[in-house]
């Protein structure tokens, strides 16, 4: 019996590869997220919400220590199966940011391996980002138009508290924060990942995801990209973008984030923060708010559902 060379061999494999992930359809979830989440009590409903009404149908929260009521919030969801939840009880080193940044790609490879043939497509954020198209009514229906592609990379735009002092619970976080920093400003070109998740063979870290050697990512006008740390050069935010809410309200900022800063390293990174923060406040942006009725209506329905 002839033997098969090994070229032969991996062309099989990756053909056997491709056909494996392509030819599969039937996902119980066309659009999933998974997070990490620690001590959001006060802003994770918008997020999931605001998230349900532009496709997403699942999400893979990771707890990472929280020590707030962020389970009375999630409780209707968990009750309605919208959400996994997971304790990640895993403590980063204090003042280490790059260990913290290890703790946090290890919970999304854990929801990357569990969204595995269960989702379509899984969108790899932060709870402080809103994902959205700048076109489509919703993210599934803009994504239709990426089907050959194993992941697509979006641009987030950092805003800044917008001199907000603290969002009251009566009122949306888009609504109130309004201010980012300028389009091409070099926070901006960070970019998180929509990926097919059975294509994915590992995340080193939020902007870091490695694929299968048949699989490949793009950007939103469907270039591939071709580095590895995900950062885009220059900022595109024409199809998709998310607002990442960095620094959400001054109360959040002063009392959380700045704190956290602080503990990883000097004064200087203090002042680092302090100063992203001006930076991200400088521009005026309203986009997201063409969904705030839609996202109203949603809650208002959920009194009489969800919360049964």
């Amino acid at each position: 019996m002839k033997k098969i060379g090994i070229p032969l061999l991996i062309f099989f494999c990756i053909v056997l590869g491709t056909i494996k992930i392509w030819k599969k359809e039937n996902y119980p979830y066309q659009l999933s997220i998974v997070a990490i989440f620690q001590n959001e009590e006060r802003f994770l409903k918008e997020w999931i919400d605001f998230h349900r009404l532009i496709g997403v149908e699942h999400f893979y929260l990771f707890n990472h220590l929280s020590s707030d009521d962020y389970l009375t919030v999630l409780q209707p969801y968990l009750k309605a199966n919208l959400v996994e939840l997971y304790d990640w009880p895993y403590p980063s080193q204090e003042g280490d940011e790059a260990d913290w940044t290890r703790v946090q790609s290890a919970a999304y490879r854990e929801g990357i391996n569990r969204a595995t043939g269960n989702t379509k497509w899984l969108a790899i954020l932060d709870t402080d980002e809103f994902l959205f198209p700048v076109k489509a009514s919703n993210l599934v229906e803009w994504l239709s138009d990426y089907e050959e592609c194993s992941g697509i990379l979006v641009n987030w735009q950092v805003f800044g508290t917008s001199h907000v002092p603290k969002i009251a619970a009566d009122q949306l976080l888009i609504e109130q924060l309004i201010y980012q920093a300028p389009v091409q400003e070099h926070m901006n070109t960070y970019c998180k990942s929509i990926v097919r998740p059975d294509a994915v063979k590992t995340c080193c870290d939020p902007h870091t995801v490695v694929y299968y050697p048949w699989s490949y990512a793009v950007d939103s006008a469907k270039c591939i990209f071709p580095w590895k740390f995900h950062a885009s050069h220059p900022v595109q935010i024409d199809q998709a973008r998310i607002n990442h809410y960095w620094a959400r309200d001054e109360d959040f900022f002063y009392n959380h984030k700045l704190a956290r800063y602080v503990r990883w390293g000097t004064a200087a990174r203090r002042e680092a923060c302090l100063k992203r923060n001006e930076v991200a406040n400088q521009y005026r942006n309203h986009e997201i708010q063409r969904f705030v009725p839609a996202l109203q209506t949603l809650q208002a329905q959920d009194q009489q559902t969800l919360n049964r």
